[in-house]
């Protein structure tokens, strides 16, 4: 049996399928809510009654969940026939915009491509929030 849902079952479906009311309120656990924009701090936003355990084992699965926690970047378009840029989206999820790194990352894949890449950092609604712009180095080129 459990070899059976180790193989069938992600982490974070794992935990919406079977962390179950009775184990939270044996591991006595609760979720709290930190909000830097409230002065109050944080505060517990659930616990492990009839009500809470839902939104417990709902946020405790997100924690887990690659679609949650890593950036969702994909290639939109490459212009073959123009100047060849390559356009890519990232699709910002909770306000997460990316990090320092994005600049240096897309300076390594423009000089890996030989053109320019542009990066549009989006919401859900597909305004641009944020965009890249790198063209490959000279040293690149000459390789």
């Amino acid at each position: 049996m459990l070899c059976g849902i180790w193989a069938n079952y992600r982490d974070e479906s794992f935990i919406s399928q079977f962390l179950s009311p009775r184990l939270m309120r044996h591991m006595r656990m609760f979720h709290l809510h930190d909000d830097p924009a409230v002065r109050e701090g944080i505060k517990v936003d659930a616990i492990h009654n009839e009500r809470g355990y839902r939104r417990i084992r709902s946020e405790l699965s997100r924690q887990h969940d690659i679609g949650w926690i890593d950036p969702n970047i994909e290639v939109v378009d490459v212009d073959l026939a123009g100047d060849r840029r390559l356009l890519l989206r990232h699709t910002v999820v909770n306000g997460n915009l990316l990090g320092e790194d994005t600049k240096r990352v897309l300076q390594h894949l423009a000089d890996l491509w030989s053109y320019d890449v542009q990066l549009r950092e989006v919401d859900a609604a597909d305004t641009v929030l944020k965009e890249h712009l790198a063209s490959p180095s000279a040293t690149a080129l000459a390789a």
